[in-house]
């Protein structure tokens, strides 16, 4: 939530682009004004927009649902049927692991295809952007991402850090530069996770703790992703002239929070989640998102950099306020230490 709360405002300056817009994007006349129509609407109640909010959990029609990319609804139905099913046999899960093999079939086909797709996608828009306008606009995006990440890891963090444990998180943050540049190196959170361990062992942390919140924090901890949804997500709007209203920016966030703890700790997993909170919203995943996949590469390692270092401040956090000790013997081990000879013990029948 702390990360969501200084990506969402950042993303709401992301500027709009200039009056040729439409030209480029070719954006059809009718949505510039039904958006500038919204935008003059007044501003929907705070009960109107959780109502609204909840009532998007639960699909009129699962099948609808399903076919009009209405995912979250989707996800709620598949938690609740998930629950209610309790015969391995049933006849819904042998539907589901047929649909789930079929479905990884076309998608591995997909990915072997994408770098052709990407391609496509990158010159197309390049053919109709202004260069200069593209440039302009891939800079916002850019540098709304890194100062969201910058704030979040050098001024937010940083306070509840020290305020929790009475360390200086500069230095404990360099110490474990380790773990942070091979994150951002190899952009995945699960390659880093070995290194991560042994950075929280150098930094002193039980093996316990280590162990436990480390690999916890692999998995669901990604402050990183969740300051980008909300970034890439607005950047998509704003280029197609779409103003955000209340009740969006409100789903935004729970989808972010959301997405963020079942995002997989692999490269550029959080694209296709991206597209799933655009849809929710009804943004368009128009050309410019192919743009934001040539771009990623590059956040991506930022976003992995900062999950890490994140994982670390946790761990040391749970560490200090719990003061969870285990002086064991493989500790000793793994800290270079000797192992303590155990005394022979008197047998009588030797005697």
């Amino acid at each position: 939530m702390l990360a969501l709360a200084i990506g969402l405002p950042v993303s709401m300056l992301v500027d709009d682009i200039p009056k040729e817009a439409p030209v480029y994007l070719n954006i059809p006349g009718d949505l510039w004004l039904r958006t500038y129509a919204a935008s003059q609407e007044a501003t929907p109640p705070l009960e109107g927009v959780v109502q609204q909010m909840f009532q998007s959990f639960v699909p009129d029609n699962i099948a609808y649902a399903v076919a009009d990319n209405q995912l979250l609804a989707v996800l709620v139905v598949s938690i609740v049927v998930g629950y209610l099913v309790e015969d391995e046999s049933s006849s819904i899960l042998r539907a589901a692991r047929e649909v789930e093999r079929m479905v990884t079939i076309v998608v591995t086909f997909i990915i072997q295809c994408s770098a052709l797709g990407v391609f496509s996608l990158i010159l197309s828009n390049i053919l109709k952007l202004d260069p200069a306008t593209m440039g302009r606009n891939l800079g916002v995006l850019i540098a709304s991402t890194l100062s969201s990440m910058a704030i979040h890891l050098f001024v937010a963090v940083p306070i509840i850090f020290f305020a929790l444990t009475r360390m200086n998180p500069y230095v404990y943050w360099l110490k474990n530069s380790r773990a942070w540049i091979t994150a951002w190196g190899s952009a995945s959170s699960a390659a880093t996770l070995s290194i991560s361990l042994d950075c929280a062992r150098d930094r002193g942390i039980s093996k316990t703790v280590r162990s436990f919140s480390v690999p916890l924090g692999c998995l669901i901890n990604m402050d990183g992703t969740a300051i980008y949804f909300p970034i890439v997500v607005v950047f998509l709007a704003r280029t197609q002239g779409m103003t955000l209203s209340v009740v969006d920016y409100v789903i935004i966030t729970a989808a972010a929070t959301l997405s963020s703890i079942g995002t997989t700790p692999i490269p550029s997993s959080s694209l296709a989640l991206s597209i799933m909170i655009a849809g929710l919203v009804g943004v368009p995943v128009t050309g410019m998102m192919g743009v934001v996949f040539a771009i990623d590469w590059l956040l991506d390692r930022f976003r992995t950099a900062l999950n890490v270092s994140g994982d670390l401040f946790g761990a040391m956090v749970v560490y200090k306020k719990t003061g969870i000790e285990d002086e064991t013997e493989d500790d000793l081990v793994m800290e270079g230490q000797p192992m303590q000879e155990e005394a022979p013990r008197y047998n009588r029948s030797m005697a």
